[in-house]
């Protein structure tokens, strides 16, 4: 990776102008972990018509997800090292990371768009990024999903990327997962939502947003978090 590239994505803040614009539409944010099931319940939300999908930036290659081949556009816009250079340098970013060595990064043009069609910008961004946002107070809801088990995970893991993941990117992906867990649980402002079955996960969603949950009893939530941090330990150093 160019080191200019890591250098900037370090010391990038996004400007005044683009954190004031973000206070007028606030983001849904969907994290979680590698395997928690992500792309599916945004999938899931994007059929209400409420909402525009945020595509992020990356210079990773497309993969080949579920058998389907990613689009540029669609899932991410594929861009070169360069070009993420100089988007970053003309202040075009809203948040930048490096994760799984490649660059990533979310632009503010997407969220103009949001605003003229009157929708809801929704988008998964990882622990760190979602900092930002939270200072900016530009979050609507903020959630992270959990898959119910380290098992669970792994199948999920290799179910979505059994073409296109190798020995040093799945390892990547289990200590990242232990991180972001480990993080997660100094940051309130998430609401962690045990992602096991598709319909019932988009109902709590639909139901934060709408107000109708307004009660948040994470007990459970964290005790799988608990678990999942103590057995990824366990399986990381097994692999």
């Amino acid at each position: 990776m160019h080191q200019k590239l890591i250098s900037l994505v370090k010391e990038y803040q996004a400007s005044k102008e683009t954190l004031d614009f973000l206070a007028k539409i606030p983001l849904v944010i969907v994290a979680g972990i590698s395997g928690a099931g992500k792309n599916t319940a945004i999938k899931e939300l994007l059929k209400t018509n409420r909402f525009c999908y945020i595509v992020s930036y990356t210079t990773r290659e497309p993969r080949i997800n579920n058998a389907i081949k990613e689009v540029d556009g669609r899932e991410y816009y594929f861009i070169s090292e360069e070009t993420a250079i100089n988007m970053l340098q003309n202040q075009d970013f809203i948040e930048a990371a490096i994760t799984h060595n490649h660059f990533y990064g979310t632009a503010i043009i997407q969220f103009r768009e949001a605003l003229q069609k009157h929708l809801l910008p929704i988008s998964d961004i990882d622990v760190k990024g979602a900092d930002l946002y939270n200072q900016a107070r530009a979050i609507n809801k903020a959630f992270f999903l959990l898959p119910p088990s380290l098992e669970a995970q792994i199948d999920r893991i290799n179910n979505r990327y059994s073409q296109s993941l190798d020995k040093l990117d799945f390892k990547n992906r289990i200590r990242t997962s232990i991180k972001e867990l480990e993080i997660l649980k100094n940051r309130s402002y998430f609401i962690p939502i045990i992602n096991n079955q598709k319909d019932e996960t988009t109902r709590t969603m639909l139901n934060y947003l709408d107000h109708k949950k307004l009660k948040l009893n994470s007990d459970k939530e964290y005790k799988i978090v608990d678990k999942l941090i103590q057995d990824l330990r366990l399986y990381y150093k097994t692999l």
